[in-house]
């Protein structure tokens, strides 16, 4: 999953940015191109540095398109790495990104708790097999896993 697209829209997705980079900078390499209406360069919250990513809003589709036909693959210098100029998702995208980020978590929790009440179903009917070993008259129980799903030990 990314934060760009292919639809064309006024905004830029760039990566990677020089630690360096502030907003001004973007929107002095960018300008040229056309108005730029925002420009932000992404900041990591918990370090307050630069994540080296920045987004460009054109004024206009087509100023955001000849700036991508120019800046993708762009160099700063020459041993800085190529810039990679992409359309920016827009919010609708954004919203659908997350929410299938959403249901993956929440489909993989419960998995994991399905696993989880397979492995204590498991390990009761061991501990009962090792009881049974030395001696032990085994007891009735009964397991109900996540689903609702009843299981009887043996007698």
């Amino acid at each position: 999953s990314s934060v760009y697209n292919s639809d064309t829209t006024d905004n830029l997705y760039i990566k990677p940015l020089s630690p360096a980079t502030n907003e001004e900078d973007l929107k002095a390499l960018f300008g040229r191109f056309g108005c730029v209406k925002d420009c932000k360069v992404m900041i990591d919250k918990r370090t307050g540095l630069s994540r080296q990513i920045g987004f460009v809003r054109f004024d206009t589709v087509e100023e955001a398109t000849l700036a991508l036909k120019n800046m993708n693959g762009y160099q700063t210098e020459p041993s800085a790495p190529p810039f990679v100029v992409k359309y920016a998702e827009t919010e609708s995208q954004k919203a659908s990104r997350r929410a299938k980020i959403i249901a993956s978590q929440s489909a993989a929790a419960t998995r994991n708790a399905v696993n989880y009440f397979a492995m204590q179903q498991q390990r009761q009917q061991m501990a009962l097999a090792s009881l049974i070993s030395f001696g032990a008259t085994p007891v009735p129980y009964v397991v109900t896993d996540l689903y609702g799903n009843v299981t009887y030990a043996p007698t």
